[in-house]
């Protein structure tokens, strides 16, 4: 079955959405096309990750569902090879199945039945974080500045407001994490092996500590400290 395109070029902007219900697929697309976005409805995972390659899209959007292959596997797959955004779609409502989503990388989930409304804000937050993460990658040298905090990744470095502030060394690559992909939510056991990597021997609450003291070195005042957000049940994000 051949996939529904809707095209408008007012942004440059993709999105595929992955989903076998084309009446959902085809109504999101005109929504989205509304703020001239370019959209691709491909109603099967046979096929799928084959579109993504000549698409190119910038987002997708991606149904647990699918006849064929199923949305955990697709998620996998294109996060092997690309940090492209990926709102993922399930009729689940179990938390296992949104942390395993989450786990493979993607970077929100909306629960069925949803109001077209939500998703469609939840496209264009994904879209603005990640041109919020191209400027942060487009900054010269090896920095990364984020509201009042800026982070040099050669010196291992940290300051906020332009004064420097004392971090540990996990501290710092909790805090290079966060800030190297804003809006993203990270389980604990990604911040685990990120942190850790294969010397942990604690238990995932100890992510919990990590935050709490990062926290309190950069400051109550610090606005960064103040964007990082505990997740309900799965993990943290750096919400700018």
């Amino acid at each position: 079955m051949k996939g529904i395109s809707v095209t408008a070029k007012m942004w440059g902007v993709k999105v595929l959405i992955i989903d076998d219900e084309q009446k959902l697929g085809g109504l999101l697309a005109e929504n989205l096309q509304e703020f001239g976005l370019e959209v691709k409805v491909w109603p099967t995972g046979e096929g799928a990750l084959e579109q993504f390659h000549l698409f190119k899209p910038d987002l997708v959007v991606l149904d647990v569902m699918l006849p064929g292959v199923d949305g955990f596997t697709l998620c996998r797959k294109i996060r092997q090879e690309s940090l492209t955004p990926i709102i993922m779609l399930t009729s689940r409502s179990a938390e296992n199945d949104r942390i395993v989503g989450l786990e493979l990388g993607a970077d929100d989930y909306v629960v069925k039945p949803f109001s077209l409304r939500e998703l469609v804000a939840r496209v264009r937050t994904q879209l603005r974080r990640q041109e919020a993460l191209r400027q942060v990658q487009a900054s010269p040298g090896r920095r990364l500045s984020v509201l009042d905090c800026t982070v040099d990744l050669d010196g291992r470095t940290v300051q906020v407001k332009g004064a420097p502030v004392e971090v540990t060394r996990r501290e710092f690559e909790l805090l290079h994490c966060l800030m190297e992909h804003p809006g993203r939510v990270f389980t604990r056991n990604q911040l685990i092996e990120r942190v850790w990597g294969g010397q942990f021997e604690g238990f995932d609450r100890s992510v919990d500590a990590l935050v709490r003291r990062l926290k309190e070195h950069l400051g109550k005042g610090a606005l960064l400290s103040g964007a990082i957000v505990a997740v309900r049940g799965v993990g943290y994000k750096l919400q700018p």
